[in-house]
């Protein structure tokens, strides 16, 4: 069951929590307030990059999150004299109220960058707080985690975690303090017009976390001192980013400038560099090869050795270089591999059937012969056997036996015989049913009786 559009339902059994909220202007920071408290209008929200959050401030949550008290501070873009106050006001306030028990720290889920401003506050803290388990009091918030894309984002969160816990666990060197295994980390889409589960879930795993910690000690909290003697401004040119059209290169020159601000107590900070300008030199660079590489190619040839095919492939490159000034140079084609040769023997095909003829007389009878011709691609030829036709009586003549042909006919029949045929275009064999004819002789005597010889196939 999901959550009403306007209000977190938190467990039945009341959970006791106290936490202060740090983070960068715009990263969420009093929206994360305003959710963990179950009230839209506590924090004041914007979404204008100067802080809309100008003092520390805390507040009780409603319809269930009586017990729970949330601190948010200021947004601070640098270390200016105006931060410096908010820093002393924020110092003083948290150091006024007994029983904190964490500090969250929020990131913006969709910044890459981790704000060289929040790790001063959060040095800050470290500080304040002289107990040598603070870090195990320190979670961690990704916000705007939105709920519409979070398949999306789901593929990132680890690699958001590997990044950003990297780049704390660095400034728990920093600060000399004990160091926990595991960091608590949360990934919460703050929108109070449409609250989701997930988050929601994600909520209520962080107040449950915060109610089991003990409180932070603030007795012995370090005073801040927020007065600047004066401030000076230094101005220094970096080079940036460069773009090349061919051997010509645009270099990107940036002016940066912070101010150095001089504490009376002898202390130096300094705010965070901003951009003031910034204009591209041109500096024309002399031709030089900046990429070599092979162009490479194959060549296939073909030719037959009577019903034989050998398939030849020859492998060719060339060498391409590429200079700064946008010109190439392409080399000779050459081989620089033995060529692949491929032998295949293909089937004969029929191309042409042709029938011979011959007669001649025969013990008183003119025979008509008939044989195929089969002529093959390659050239070779296939003569038949000689099949009679035709047998005709010129004048009876009487044998040793007593028997006297009166009639010579030829007797015929066809039968189903397999055979295949070579597709020249697929090259493959295909198998076919065939119509042979077969041819005997008759003799027939002046007895009656008659002699039938053998079968003979007459096509092929």
């Amino acid at each position: 069951m999901s959550a009403p559009k306007n209000e977190i339902i938190l467990p039945k059994k009341p959970i006791k929590a106290k936490l202060v909220i740090l983070g960068a202007t715009g990263d969420g920071k009093s929206s994360l307030g305003n959710f963990i408290l179950n009230k839209k209008d506590l924090f004041r929200v914007s979404d204008d990059p100067e802080s809309e959050t100008k003092e520390t401030i805390g507040h009780n949550g409603i319809n269930g999150a009586e017990n729970i008290f949330v601190i948010d501070t200021p947004g601070l873009q640098d270390t200016r004299a105006s931060d410096k106050k908010h820093i002393v006001n924020m110092v003083n306030y948290v150091k006024n109220h007994k029983d904190i028990q964490a500090i969250i720290v929020v990131f913006n889920f969709h910044q890459d960058r981790f704000a060289p401003y929040l790790k001063t506050m959060i040095k800050i803290f470290n500080d304040i707080f002289v107990t040598e388990d603070f870090w195990f009091h320190v979670g961690f918030v990704f916000t705007k985690y939105f709920k519409d894309m979070r398949k999306k984002f789901e593929k990132k969160k680890e690699k958001k975690i590997e990044k950003y816990i990297g780049q704390i666990k660095e400034l728990v060197k920093e600060c000399k303090r004990k160091c926990p295994n595991n960091f608590n980390t949360y990934f919460i889409d703050s929108d109070m017009d449409d609250i989701d589960e997930y988050s929601v879930e994600e909520c209520k795993r962080l107040l449950g976390w915060v109610s089991s910690l003990e409180p932070l000690d603030t007795s012995n909290a370090k005073e801040v001192d927020d007065k600047i003697k004066s401030t000076q401004k230094e101005v220094r040119e970096i080079e940036g980013p460069s773009r090349w059209e061919r051997n010509i290169e645009y270099k990107t020159l940036i002016k940066l400038e912070r101010c150095k601000n001089i504490h009376y107590d002898g202390t130096i900070t300094f705010s965070e560099e901003r951009e003031i300008s910034r204009y591209e030199r041109r500096v024309v660079h002399e031709k030089e090869l900046v990429n070599s590489r092979f162009d490479e190619k194959e060549e296939l040839s073909s030719r037959f050795v009577g019903k034989k095919e050998i398939k030849t492939t020859k492998y060719l490159r060339r060498k391409i270089l590429t200079y700064n000034d946008g010109s190439t140079v392409e080399g000779n084609w050459e081989e620089y591999k033995s060529p692949n040769v491929k032998k295949k023997e293909h089937p004969k095909i029929l191309k042409d059937i042709r029938d011979e003829f011959r007669s001649y007389e025969i013990y008183g009878f003119q025979i008509t012969q008939q044989r195929k011709i089969r002529i093959f691609d390659d050239g070779s030829v296939d003569e038949g056997y000689w099949i009679t036709i035709l047998a005709q009586m010129l004048i009876p003549r009487p044998f040793q036996y007593g028997r006297t042909i009166l009639n010579i006919l030829v007797e015929k029949k066809v039968e189903k015989e397999k055979d295949f045929i070579y597709d020249t275009e697929t090259q493959k064999i295909i198998n076919i049913d065939k119509d042979v004819l077969y041819e005997r002789d008759v003799i027939f005597y002046s007895d009656g009786t008659a002699e039938r010889g053998n079968w003979m196939r007459m096509n092929y």
